[in-house]
């Protein structure tokens, strides 16, 4: 019997997560559009904004001792200003990813953002729509979100939600007065209309909203993935997931995350999604290749390593018709994700969807349903489900 199934039986809300990263970056959009437009403040000054555009492509870089050397200079500047914690918690995210809640690192990422939620407070106290004010108080809140999802820690999202929408709220107003608006309003577009056709349970809560229009939302992320400037990364990802999950679009999605390679190709997470992509349309020749480039950059990373050992395992199976070294490598992947938690639900769903195609012609049926139960429970891409 498949001792795994216990372990993961609670991880059948895979949805959420995507639900509230969606809350993260509509907020980042406003602060790097609004609150450029703001009558007064710090960010409004340009020579303020092309510095933290350098700091945050350090940080997607992965070059983060340029990134924190600018987040030390601006928090010496502006020690109360909420845009110092929140790049510091920025730096402590992608520099530790995956971060889980026993990383030592967790609770100095929390307590960097619930710093910005309170500076972001101060700011709004006289002006309740202060632009960065209301920005930092927003994305404090939706990065905490995005962090317990990530993590299966759902129930501590819940004392977010009313506040964090208030402020969400605020930001819509700026929509017609801002044409790169497109972003926020993309996907709001595309997600009150795709979310609830894919989990059902939330139907009658996407009632209570205006209604969008999917094909109009992603037309405004194409726009932003090729004019934007600040949130260019973002639209790629979002197009990346919404056409490798939703549209069930793999070689549209892959245009996407081959971009984001190119631009980042020291960005063990995207050149992971990159893999993913790669599986999807049977590419496997290319997927060996992008794994040997992992090899090479991130020889001892534990991330890196699960995610070699699981798609080792896939290229056993495809390539090699070697179910045995197949079934050790996917087991070793499982073994190595345990201790990212459900964070690293999709690329264990790889792993547990490859055990059961091996299970199932084996010949041993309740493995194959115990192995196949776990990979649906775990993913939300329909090609990891019916891969053969």
């Amino acid at each position: 019997m498949v001792s795994e199934r216990k372990i993961y039986k609670k991880m059948g809300r895979k949805g959420l997560s995507g639900l509230f990263r969606v809350w993260v970056w509509l907020a980042v959009w406003f602060m790097l559009t609004g609150s450029v437009h703001a009558r007064y403040g710090i960010l409004g000054d340009s020579a303020t904004m092309v510095a933290m555009e350098q700091c945050l492509d350090d940080i997607y870089s992965f070059r983060f001792d340029r990134a924190v050397e600018y987040a030390v200079s601006f928090r010496k500047e502006h020690p109360q200003h909420p845009a110092g914690p929140f790049l510091e918690a920025l730096i402590i995210y992608w520099k530790n990813l995956p971060l889980t809640p026993d990383h030592p690192e967790s609770e100095n990422y929390q307590v960097k953002l619930e710093e910005a939620v309170e500076l972001a407070g101060k700011r709004m106290a006289d002006d309740p729509m202060e632009v960065e004010g209301v920005f930092f108080d927003l994305v404090g809140q939706g990065m905490l979100m995005m962090y317990y999802a990530d993590n299966g820690l759902t129930g501590k999202v819940i004392p977010y939600l009313s506040p964090s929408y208030r402020s969400l709220k605020k930001g819509f107003k700026l929509q017609e007065q801002f044409g790169e608006f497109m972003f926020t309003t993309g996907l709001y577009n595309y997600y009150i209309e795709a979310y609830p056709r894919m989990y059902p349970v939330y139907r009658p809560l996407a009632l209570l909203f205006p209604r969008g229009d999917m094909q109009r939302g992603l037309r405004m992320l194409e726009t932003v993935a090729e004019e934007g400037i600040y949130l260019k990364n973002e639209a790629l990802q979002f197009l990346n997931h919404l056409y490798l999950s939703y549209e069930d679009d793999p070689d549209r999605s892959l245009e996407y995350i081959r971009k984001l390679v190119d631009d980042y190709p020291d960005n063990y997470f995207y050149r992971s999604r990159l893999l993913l992509n790669l599986m999807a349309i049977g590419q496997t020749r290319e997927c060996a290749e992008v794994m040997n480039v992992l090899r090479r950059q991130y020889p001892h990373h534990p991330f890196v390593t699960m995610v070699l050992n699981i798609f080792d395992g896939y290229i056993y199976e495809k390539v090699f018709n070697d179910p045995e070294m197949s079934r050790d490598k996917y087991l070793t992947g499982i073994e190595n994700g345990k201790v990212f938690g459900v964070w690293v639900n999709t690329y264990l769903a790889v792993a547990y969807a490859g055990l059961a195609r091996i299970s199932r012609r084996d010949g041993d049926r309740a493995s194959a349903r115990e192995y196949g139960k776990l990979a649906e429970s775990t993913t939300q891409y329909r090609f990891i489900l019916d891969m053969e």
